[in-house]
């Protein structure tokens, strides 16, 4: 072959086909490192979905955490009961409330959650059992209506860990280049634990 043969007897060419080549195989490892980069980047910001769970005398609370290294965005979320029916958030399993501090977050599709920012999708606040105290004695009336109220709050309370010890909550989520992440899935049977 008379190029090879230039090439070989050519000092010029030859080190011009070494500089091709070694230019070709540059050229591979860069593409192959931005590929691992690429698949590094995407390991590194991989979220993890968890539900907070808190039930206290005073307090009852649910929040959808973060536990990963990057942002979790929320494509649905779901409660089922034991009998197999489902409704969106635990608040769509709630009796109408009405004398509580509450919090139900919803609407929470579309939406990152970060890392260490926990977003509360159910919370209810008992009134605290305070009263104030005058020159010299406790207005009885007003403790009665104060103690009347918290017994009320509590039977209310009880009835929502009721129905929440018979939902499993179920979340669909992605990271931010929108890979699908194993669906969360976790009881809430915790609500039915001995008091």
């Amino acid at each position: 072959m008379p190029i090879i043969d230039d090439i070989l007897t050519n000092s010029t060419n030859f080190l011009a086909a070494i500089a091709l080549v070694v230019s070709g195989v540059s050229i591979l490892i860069g593409f192959y490192g931005l590929r691992i980069q690429r698949a590094h980047n995407q390991l590194s910001v991989r979220p993890i979905a968890n539900v907070g769970i808190f039930d206290g005398d005073d307090l009852l609370q649910l929040t959808i955490c973060n536990n990963g290294s990057g942002p979790m965005l929320i494509k649905s979320i779901e409660t089922i009961n034991k009998h197999g029916i489902i409704r969106n958030y635990p608040k769509d399993w709630m009796p109408r409330v009405t004398k509580l501090k509450e919090l139900f977050w919803t609407g929470l599709e579309d939406t990152a959650i970060i890392v260490g920012v926990p977003a509360p999708i159910l919370q209810y606040q008992l009134v605290p059992l305070v009263i104030e105290l005058g020159p010299s004695q406790i207005d009885q009336n007003k403790l009665n209506e104060l103690k009347k109220l918290r017994s009320e709050q509590e039977q209310e309370r009880d009835s929502i860990r009721l129905i929440l010890k018979d939902l499993t909550i179920r979340i669909k989520y992605t990271d931010i280049y929108n890979n699908e992440r194993p669906e969360f899935t976790k009881s809430l049977d915790f609500f039915g634990r001995v008091k």
